[in-house]
């Protein structure tokens, strides 16, 4: 089984079974950086507590490697006594409800409790496994896709995995539901049906796929692109409202277009969902 790092994976050589590395501890931080049980999470007066999740990758994984099975590697927080088993349910949760797995590791004080056989440990450990058994039940859900309006299409290779998957993590953050495109394969069904499309790479599109991408925005979608590679000779407007972009009409639609590309995937998401 192929075990990559999360932002870097490559994507044409992973088994039908892989594996991702540098996922993260699904929940809620709390003040000072915690995630101990309380009844509070830092948020500002407009913003929502900082939730942790591993559900954007699952989408990404099934876009890039479809028909494999993904697995995480995730490891629970330090801890000097066992971690709560709801905590453990939700890890398999957060992986299950968006279509891959957890391999299943345990901290140190519930594998020393359970290999005592402490009846709360193995209690535990049932719990956690009726999670797991309960997806078992409900193999269709692994297939369901988002339903969104936002398209965002990346090669998510080496050199543009570290903002594209940042795209996808953030937006996720924001409850922007997205349908993700890989650019070296066919666009047209990612994209149907769809109101914006966020192209983050720098490179070009292809020759099919501007043609492509210049009919959605005609018939009134919206791209959104670190430069502009649209037609000439169409003069670009600038509204107060939307800050360091240049807006380009084209039919019905807009190509909207970073005036210094994209630098900061969580500005980039923040102005998306705008």
């Amino acid at each position: 089984i192929a075990l990559f790092s999360r932002d870097n994976v490559d994507w044409n050589h992973v088994t039908s079974i892989f594996a991702l590395s540098g996922n993260v501890w699904p929940g809620a931080e709390m003040p000072g950086g915690s995630r101990k049980s309380s009844d509070t999470a830092p948020a500002g007066p407009t913003q929502d507590p900082w939730v942790d999740s591993n559900g954007w990758v699952s989408p990404l994984a099934r876009c890039m490697a479809p028909g494999k099975t993904l697995w995480l590697e995730i490891d629970p927080p330090a801890s000097a006594k066992m971690l709560p088993a709801e905590r453990y349910c939700l890890t398999v949760a957060d992986a299950r409800a968006s279509g891959c797995r957890w391999i299943i590791d345990l901290d140190e004080p519930m594998r020393a409790a359970l290999a005592a056989h402490v009846p709360e440990a193995t209690a535990a450990w049932n719990q956690i496994a009726a999670m797991d058994a309960f997806f078992d039940k409900h193999p269709q859900w692994a297939e369901f896709d988002s339903v969104s309006v936002l398209t965002v299409v990346s090669d998510f290779g080496s050199d543009n995995a570290a903002m594209s998957n940042e795209v996808l993590h953030l937006l996720q953050r924001l409850h922007v539901p997205v349908t993700v495109a890989d650019r070296n394969r066919s666009l047209s069904p990612r994209i149907a049906g769809k109101q914006a499309v966020l192209w983050v790479d720098d490179a070009e599109p292809n020759a099919a796929q501007h043609q492509l991408l210049m009919q959605f925005v005609e018939r009134g979608g919206m791209v959104i692109a670190p430069k502009y590679w649209g037609p000439k000779g169409i003069a670009s407007l600038q509204y107060d409202w939307l800050f360091g972009y240049n807006i380009y009409q084209l039919g019905k639609g807009k190509i909207v277009v970073a005036t210094g590309g994209f630098t900061d995937p969580w500005q980039l998401d923040r102005d998306t969902h705008l």
